[in-house]
């Protein structure tokens, strides 16, 4: 600590410093530019300049900062290590322990020198505190004195001798940093000034005041402002100064006038406390907390509503592309619409395939294409009656036949004998009746009835019904068989049947064109179930 309370020498500038601060420069961190080292470095090092001691000011004494010859500019620095509120800086210059003035070659490189004080290392970003331009070979003092009524972190002592620039004849021709101690004295902490850095500054939210009066200098602490620092910063701006704006606060206006806080949380988009940071990749909307839905190509949605910039996967429904298509519909935009899907399911979003099957009358993965011509009913599996009046044109979806029954047939799918006119038929042609039965011995028997006219050749027709019944019972046991596999598979079965009665009406009316039609035949291959019911009374 020094305390200046006398006037200094000739030697030394006129400056009176009544209050006692501290050196906050001792033994703080420090940099010189093009350090001399042709000798050992302990002697010329930059850290020389804040080790306290100035007794020996010579080259060999170790206790001076030098720096190396030839050089256009010098430049040395001391880090306070934090912002300080500085009163006064005191220069020991390099002597070499003999008499200051015109005839020490030390004096001429000291000349033209500058004092800085920055809260950086740069010293075009601080304050000026002082530049030589006035002094001469013999009025520059060995030991100079200067106030300096800033705050700042870095004192930075600096000289030139740029090429081109016209300087006086006094000056040396190379710049150097011929210094021996760098004395910054100030409080050491801010908020208070006087004697001993012992009394509170009169603003409580000044940042620095004057260390002699108490007057705010260094502007306010952060989040205030005015003359007194006495009004907190308002309309969305906060920190140091207020010129910091509020980051995307719900209110725009409520942010924590020091800290940037916002008061009332972020708008949609924005996390973190002050609201600045935009959602993370993926997700968006109030807080983050919602993620982007299914778009195209796996970007990103928009990080405040959550819109697929580019669109949707296919099946995916916009703007969000959350949700499966709905309503029916699927596919790129979810503009398709759906097939006739089984119990009115919807199709699956993406490619339209009914999951469970068609409706009936409906085929493919889609079920958009009816059943093809002679198909009908669920998976189009089941065949148009062959006796549908047109080519086995029946509904794709209820097996009726569009134009009518052929002659001898009734019902909507044409599969129920029409007996009337059957009969008709057999009485006007004098046909046989009979019925084909199985006795236990599994035994054709054929039992006769006569409508009509008795005719001689009833015999031969009977002996040709016989063997006709015997051809039926061969094909209607394969059939049984077939037919006892299905049911057994249902699990509905427990006997088959005992007795077949044939309609004989039916057989000797359609017999050549019943044996003779493929179409009967693969039909009774694919449904023995429906055949047997038609053909026979079971």
């Amino acid at each position: 600590m020094w305390i200046f309370s006398l006037i200094i020498g000739v030697a030394y500038t006129f400056n009176i410093f009544s209050f006692a601060f501290d050196n906050m420069a001792l033994h703080r961190p420090t940099y010189q530019q093009n350090q001399y080292k042709e000798i050992s470095d302990h002697l010329t090092r930059a850290s020389n300049g804040v080790d306290g001691l100035k007794s020996n000011l010579e080259f060999s004494g170790g206790q001076c900062v030098i720096s190396a010859d030839k050089q256009q500019t010098a430049t040395w620095w001391v880090n306070l290590t934090s912002i300080l509120s500085i009163h006064h800086v005191t220069v020991f210059f390099r002597t070499e322990n003999i008499a200051w003035g015109p005839s020490n070659g030390h004096v001429s490189r000291a000349l033209g020198f500058s004092l800085y004080v920055s809260n950086t290392t740069n010293k075009s970003e601080g304050h000026l505190c002082f530049k030589d331009t006035v002094y001469t070979l013999s009025t520059i003092p060995a030991v100079f004195n200067t106030s300096c009524p800033v705050h700042g972190q870095y004192v930075i002592y600096y000289n030139e001798r740029l090429p081109g620039v016209s300087y006086p004849s006094s000056y040396s021709q190379y710049a150097f940093n011929d210094l021996c101690e760098l004395e910054v004295y100030g409080c050491p902490r801010s908020g208070y000034y006087g004697n001993n850095c012992s009394v509170p500054c009169p603003d409580p939210q000044c940042n620095y005041c004057d260390l002699d009066t108490g007057t705010c200098r260094g502007g306010c602490n952060p989040g205030y402002k005015g003359h007194r620092c006495e009004l907190e910063c308002v309309d969305g701006l906060y920190g140091d100064g207020c010129r910091n704006t509020c980051g995307h606060c719900t209110d725009m206006t409520q942010c924590h006038h020091v800290t940037g806080t916002c008061l009332e949380g972020c708008i949609p988009g924005y996390m973190g406390n002050d609201c600045m940071q935009a959602c993370s990749t993926g997700y968006y909307g109030e807080n983050c907390s919602m993620s982007c839905g299914y778009c195209l190509k796996d970007e990103t949605c928009h990080f405040v509503n959550g819109s697929c910039l580019s669109g949707c996967k296919i099946g995916y429904h916009p703007p969000f592309c959350a949700q499966e298509c709905y309503n029916n519909t699927y596919g790129a935009g979810c503009t398709e619409t759906c097939g006739q899907c089984r119990d009115s399911k919807p199709c699956h979003h993406i490619n339209g395939s009914c999951v469970n099957g068609c409706m009936p009358g409906f085929k493919k993965t889609q079920c958009v294409e009816e059943c093809d011509m002679g198909y009908y009913g669920i998976g189009c599996l089941q065949e148009c009656s062959s006796f549908c009046k047109t080519s086995r044109d029946c509904h794709h979806v209820t097996g009726y036949c569009k134009d009518g029954c052929k002659s001898g047939w009734q019902g909507n799918d044409c599969l129920e004998e029409n007996r009337e006119t059957n009969q008709q038929r057999s009485t006007s042609r004098n046909h046989l009746l009979g019925k084909c039965t199985l006795d236990r011995m599994g035994r054709v028997n054929l039992t006769q009835s006569m409508r009509g006219t008795k005719n001689s050749g009833n015999s031969a027709k009977v002996a040709q019904l016989t063997k006709h019944c015997n051809k039926f019972y061969i094909l209607k046991n394969k059939y049984v068989s077939q037919l006892n596999q299905t049911l057994r598979s249902l699990q509905c079965v427990s006997q088959i049947v005992i007795n077949l009665h044939l309609n004989m009406q039916f057989f000797t009316s359609n017999y050549d064109s019943f044996f003779r039609s493929s179409s009967h035949i693969r039909c009774l291959r694919k449904r023995p179930v429906r055949y047997l019911k038609l053909c026979f009374l079971i």
